[in-house]
Protein backbone atom coordinates (compact mmCIF):
# COMPACT_ATOMS: atom_id res chain seq x y z
CA UNK A 1 0.00 0.00 0.00
CA UNK A 2 3.02 2.33 0.02
CA UNK A 3 6.74 2.54 -0.87
CA UNK A 4 6.43 3.48 -4.54
CA UNK A 5 2.65 3.50 -4.77
CA UNK A 6 -0.27 5.14 -2.95
CA UNK A 7 -2.83 3.15 -0.98
CA UNK A 8 -4.51 2.58 2.41
CA UNK A 9 -8.10 2.82 1.29
CA UNK A 10 -10.61 3.96 2.22
CA UNK A 11 -11.98 0.42 2.53
CA UNK A 12 -15.45 1.33 3.86
CA UNK A 13 -18.35 2.95 2.04
CA UNK A 14 -18.00 6.71 1.61
CA UNK A 15 -20.18 9.16 -0.29
CA UNK A 16 -19.31 8.88 -4.01
CA UNK A 17 -18.40 12.58 -4.16
CA UNK A 18 -15.67 11.95 -1.56
CA UNK A 19 -13.45 10.04 -3.99
CA UNK A 20 -13.10 13.18 -6.12
CA UNK A 21 -11.83 15.09 -3.09
CA UNK A 22 -9.07 12.60 -2.26
CA UNK A 23 -7.06 12.39 -5.50
CA UNK A 24 -4.16 9.95 -5.52
CA UNK A 25 -0.74 11.52 -6.07
CA UNK A 26 0.38 8.37 -7.89
CA UNK A 27 -0.78 4.83 -8.65
CA UNK A 28 -3.24 3.79 -5.91
CA UNK A 29 -2.91 0.10 -5.08
CA UNK A 30 -5.69 -0.33 -2.49
CA UNK A 31 -9.23 1.04 -2.42
CA UNK A 32 -12.55 -0.68 -1.80
CA UNK A 33 -15.89 -0.80 -0.01
CA UNK A 34 -18.49 -3.43 0.88
CA UNK A 35 -20.09 -4.99 -2.21
CA UNK A 36 -23.24 -6.82 -1.17
CA UNK A 37 -24.05 -10.00 -3.08
CA UNK A 38 -27.29 -10.47 -4.93
CA UNK A 39 -29.95 -12.20 -2.83
CA UNK A 40 -29.54 -15.71 -4.39
CA UNK A 41 -25.86 -15.65 -3.43
CA UNK A 42 -26.74 -14.55 0.10
CA UNK A 43 -28.95 -17.63 0.39
CA UNK A 44 -25.96 -19.78 -0.55
CA UNK A 45 -23.81 -18.04 2.07
CA UNK A 46 -26.07 -17.87 5.15
CA UNK A 47 -28.22 -20.48 6.82
CA UNK A 48 -31.85 -19.54 7.46
CA UNK A 49 -31.27 -18.49 11.09
CA UNK A 50 -28.56 -16.02 10.07
CA UNK A 51 -29.95 -14.56 6.85
CA UNK A 52 -31.61 -11.58 8.58
CA UNK A 53 -30.96 -9.38 10.39
CA UNK A 54 -27.22 -9.26 9.81
CA UNK A 55 -25.22 -10.79 12.65
CA UNK A 56 -21.76 -12.12 13.44
CA UNK A 57 -22.01 -14.64 10.60
CA UNK A 58 -22.25 -11.69 8.22
CA UNK A 59 -19.17 -10.37 10.00
CA UNK A 60 -17.34 -13.63 9.30
CA UNK A 61 -18.08 -12.91 5.64
CA UNK A 62 -16.49 -9.43 5.85
CA UNK A 63 -19.53 -7.30 6.71
CA UNK A 64 -18.25 -6.12 10.09
CA UNK A 65 -19.47 -3.38 12.46
CA UNK A 66 -15.89 -2.29 13.16
CA UNK A 67 -12.63 -2.58 11.29
CA UNK A 68 -11.83 -1.43 7.78
CA UNK A 69 -15.09 -2.65 6.22
CA UNK A 70 -17.28 -0.51 8.53
CA UNK A 71 -20.67 -1.98 7.61
CA UNK A 72 -22.47 0.70 9.65
CA UNK A 73 -21.41 3.28 7.06
CA UNK A 74 -22.88 1.15 4.26
CA UNK A 75 -26.13 0.49 6.15
CA UNK A 76 -26.43 4.18 6.99
CA UNK A 77 -26.08 5.02 3.31
CA UNK A 78 -28.86 2.58 2.36
CA UNK A 79 -31.19 4.11 4.96
CA UNK A 80 -30.39 7.72 4.01
CA UNK A 81 -31.01 6.96 0.36
CA UNK A 82 -34.10 4.76 0.54
CA UNK A 83 -35.51 4.84 4.08
CA UNK A 84 -36.00 2.16 6.71
CA UNK A 85 -38.18 0.12 4.34
CA UNK A 86 -34.99 -0.91 2.54
CA UNK A 87 -33.94 -2.74 5.72
CA UNK A 88 -37.13 -4.79 6.11
CA UNK A 89 -35.63 -8.06 4.80
CA UNK A 90 -32.42 -9.54 3.46
CA UNK A 91 -33.90 -9.58 -0.05
CA UNK A 92 -34.84 -5.90 0.04
CA UNK A 93 -31.50 -4.93 1.56
CA UNK A 94 -29.59 -6.87 -1.12
CA UNK A 95 -31.65 -5.23 -3.88
CA UNK A 96 -31.25 -1.65 -2.61
CA UNK A 97 -27.59 -2.27 -1.82
CA UNK A 98 -26.96 -2.70 -5.54
CA UNK A 99 -27.51 1.06 -6.01
CA UNK A 100 -24.81 1.73 -3.42
CA UNK A 101 -22.53 -0.86 -5.05
CA UNK A 102 -22.95 0.74 -8.47
CA UNK A 103 -22.55 4.37 -7.45
CA UNK A 104 -19.65 3.72 -5.11
CA UNK A 105 -17.50 1.61 -7.40
CA UNK A 106 -18.27 3.79 -10.43
CA UNK A 107 -17.18 6.85 -8.44
CA UNK A 108 -13.89 5.20 -7.40
CA UNK A 109 -12.90 4.81 -11.03
CA UNK A 110 -14.44 8.02 -12.33
CA UNK A 111 -12.48 9.92 -9.70
CA UNK A 112 -9.41 8.10 -10.90
CA UNK A 113 -10.26 9.21 -14.46
CA UNK A 114 -10.10 12.77 -13.15
CA UNK A 115 -6.55 12.22 -11.88
CA UNK A 116 -5.40 9.50 -14.27
CA UNK A 117 -3.11 7.75 -11.79
CA UNK A 118 -4.31 4.13 -11.94
CA UNK A 119 -6.32 2.19 -9.34
CA UNK A 120 -6.62 -1.36 -7.98
CA UNK A 121 -9.48 -2.64 -5.83
CA UNK A 122 -8.50 -4.34 -2.61
CA UNK A 123 -9.00 -7.33 -2.81
CA UNK A 124 -10.81 -7.94 -6.15
CA UNK A 125 -11.33 -11.74 -6.00
CA UNK A 126 -12.80 -13.52 -2.98
CA UNK A 127 -11.32 -16.83 -1.88
CA UNK A 128 -14.61 -17.58 -0.09
CA UNK A 129 -18.08 -15.91 0.05
CA UNK A 130 -17.44 -12.28 0.98
CA UNK A 131 -19.50 -9.10 1.26
CA UNK A 132 -16.69 -6.62 0.65
CA UNK A 133 -14.02 -5.48 -1.81
CA UNK A 134 -15.18 -7.14 -5.01
CA UNK A 135 -17.23 -6.57 -8.16
CA UNK A 136 -18.37 -10.19 -8.56
CA UNK A 137 -18.96 -12.73 -5.82
CA UNK A 138 -17.47 -16.10 -4.91
CA UNK A 139 -19.81 -17.84 -7.37
CA UNK A 140 -18.90 -15.36 -10.14
CA UNK A 141 -22.30 -13.65 -10.07
CA UNK A 142 -21.74 -10.01 -10.98
CA UNK A 143 -22.96 -7.41 -8.50
CA UNK A 144 -23.92 -3.90 -9.64
CA UNK A 145 -20.37 -2.85 -8.69
CA UNK A 146 -19.13 -4.74 -11.77
CA UNK A 147 -21.32 -2.65 -14.06
CA UNK A 148 -20.35 0.57 -12.30
CA UNK A 149 -16.65 -0.13 -12.88
CA UNK A 150 -17.30 -1.21 -16.48
CA UNK A 151 -19.12 2.06 -17.15
CA UNK A 152 -16.41 4.21 -15.54
CA UNK A 153 -13.61 2.44 -17.41
CA UNK A 154 -14.83 3.07 -20.95
CA UNK A 155 -11.85 4.18 -23.05
CA UNK A 156 -13.91 7.20 -24.12
CA UNK A 157 -16.16 8.33 -21.29
CA UNK A 158 -18.38 11.18 -20.12
CA UNK A 159 -18.92 11.69 -16.38
CA UNK A 160 -19.88 14.12 -13.65
CA UNK A 161 -17.03 15.53 -11.57
CA UNK A 162 -18.84 16.67 -8.39
CA UNK A 163 -15.71 18.33 -6.98
CA UNK A 164 -15.56 20.77 -9.89
CA UNK A 165 -19.35 20.68 -10.50
CA UNK A 166 -18.75 19.92 -14.15
CA UNK A 167 -19.34 17.39 -16.89
CA UNK A 168 -15.97 15.88 -17.71
CA UNK A 169 -14.93 13.89 -20.78
CA UNK A 170 -12.05 11.42 -20.88
CA UNK A 171 -10.11 9.78 -23.71
CA UNK A 172 -7.79 6.87 -22.91
CA UNK A 173 -7.76 5.76 -26.54
CA UNK A 174 -4.87 5.95 -29.00
CA UNK A 175 -6.41 8.52 -31.36
CA UNK A 176 -7.34 12.18 -31.10
CA UNK A 177 -11.09 12.86 -31.06
CA UNK A 178 -12.48 16.01 -32.64
CA UNK A 179 -15.87 17.58 -33.30
CA UNK A 180 -17.54 15.79 -30.39
CA UNK A 181 -20.49 17.09 -28.41
CA UNK A 182 -21.13 16.57 -24.68
CA UNK A 183 -24.76 16.80 -23.57
CA UNK A 184 -26.33 16.75 -20.10
CA UNK A 185 -30.09 16.38 -19.57
CA UNK A 186 -31.97 16.35 -16.26
CA UNK A 187 -35.42 14.74 -16.05
CA UNK A 188 -37.77 15.29 -13.09
CA UNK A 189 -39.79 12.56 -11.42
CA UNK A 190 -42.85 13.46 -13.52
CA UNK A 191 -40.88 12.95 -16.72
CA UNK A 192 -40.24 16.59 -17.61
CA UNK A 193 -36.92 17.87 -18.89
CA UNK A 194 -35.78 20.47 -16.37
CA UNK A 195 -32.23 21.27 -17.52
CA UNK A 196 -30.11 20.76 -20.62
CA UNK A 197 -26.68 21.97 -21.68
CA UNK A 198 -24.23 20.95 -24.38
CA UNK A 199 -20.70 21.81 -25.43
CA UNK A 200 -18.32 21.05 -28.28
CA UNK A 201 -15.36 18.89 -27.24
CA UNK A 202 -11.96 17.94 -28.63
CA UNK A 203 -9.79 15.33 -26.91
CA UNK A 204 -6.17 14.38 -27.50
CA UNK A 205 -5.18 10.73 -27.32
CA UNK A 206 -4.02 8.70 -24.32
CA UNK A 207 -5.36 10.18 -21.15
CA UNK A 208 -6.77 13.51 -22.24
CA UNK A 209 -9.53 14.86 -20.01
CA UNK A 210 -11.50 18.07 -20.15
CA UNK A 211 -14.17 19.71 -18.00
CA UNK A 212 -16.64 20.52 -20.74
CA UNK A 213 -19.79 21.87 -19.04
CA UNK A 214 -20.29 23.87 -15.85
CA UNK A 215 -23.25 22.39 -13.94
CA UNK A 216 -23.05 24.47 -10.77
CA UNK A 217 -26.45 25.91 -11.72
CA UNK A 218 -28.43 22.65 -11.79
CA UNK A 219 -31.94 23.08 -10.28
CA UNK A 220 -32.77 21.68 -6.85
CA UNK A 221 -34.70 18.44 -6.47
CA UNK A 222 -34.60 14.73 -7.34
CA UNK A 223 -33.76 13.96 -10.98
CA UNK A 224 -32.34 11.41 -13.37
CA UNK A 225 -29.22 12.80 -15.04
CA UNK A 226 -28.28 11.56 -18.49
CA UNK A 227 -24.92 12.35 -20.05
CA UNK A 228 -24.07 11.68 -23.69
CA UNK A 229 -20.88 12.11 -25.67
CA UNK A 230 -21.73 12.25 -29.37
CA UNK A 231 -19.47 11.81 -32.39
CA UNK A 232 -19.71 14.13 -35.46
CA UNK A 233 -22.56 11.99 -36.90
CA UNK A 234 -24.59 12.19 -33.69
CA UNK A 235 -23.85 8.61 -32.60
CA UNK A 236 -23.27 8.11 -28.88
CA UNK A 237 -19.70 7.22 -27.90
CA UNK A 238 -20.61 7.16 -24.20
CA UNK A 239 -23.86 7.29 -22.22
CA UNK A 240 -23.88 7.63 -18.44
CA UNK A 241 -26.84 8.01 -16.05
CA UNK A 242 -27.04 9.08 -12.41
CA UNK A 243 -29.77 9.36 -9.82
CA UNK A 244 -29.38 12.68 -7.99
CA UNK A 245 -31.25 14.88 -5.53
CA UNK A 246 -29.64 18.29 -5.86
CA UNK A 247 -29.56 21.11 -3.36
CA UNK A 248 -27.36 24.08 -4.21
CA UNK A 249 -25.58 22.05 -6.88
CA UNK A 250 -24.66 19.25 -4.43
CA UNK A 251 -26.25 15.79 -4.34
CA UNK A 252 -27.99 15.25 -0.98
CA UNK A 253 -28.00 11.46 -1.41
CA UNK A 254 -31.67 11.28 -0.32
CA UNK A 255 -33.54 9.28 -2.98
CA UNK A 256 -36.63 8.33 -0.97
CA UNK A 257 -38.86 10.35 -3.32
CA UNK A 258 -37.45 8.44 -6.28
CA UNK A 259 -38.39 4.97 -4.97
CA UNK A 260 -41.26 3.59 -7.04
CA UNK A 261 -41.07 6.40 -9.63
CA UNK A 262 -38.72 4.54 -11.95
CA UNK A 263 -38.44 0.87 -12.83
CA UNK A 264 -35.08 -0.66 -11.98
CA UNK A 265 -33.67 -2.40 -15.04
CA UNK A 266 -31.22 -5.16 -14.16
CA UNK A 267 -28.12 -4.46 -16.29
CA UNK A 268 -27.49 -8.20 -16.59
CA UNK A 269 -30.61 -8.61 -18.77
Amino acid sequence: AEDGVSGHGPYRAVEPDSYFRMPARKFHSERGMPAIMNYPSLLKTMTAEHIWPSDDVWGQHDFTHTGAQGDTAFVGMVVRRFGEQAMSSAEKFADYAQYINYDGYRAMYEANNAGGKGLLIWMSHSCWPSLAWQTYDYWFDKTAAYYGVRTACEPVHVQINPASKSVQVVNYGIGDLKNLKAVITLTSLDGKETYKKEADVELLAEGSRESAIDISDVPDGPVIVELKLLDPTGQALSVNRYMKNYSGGIDTGDYRDVVGKFTYEDPRQ
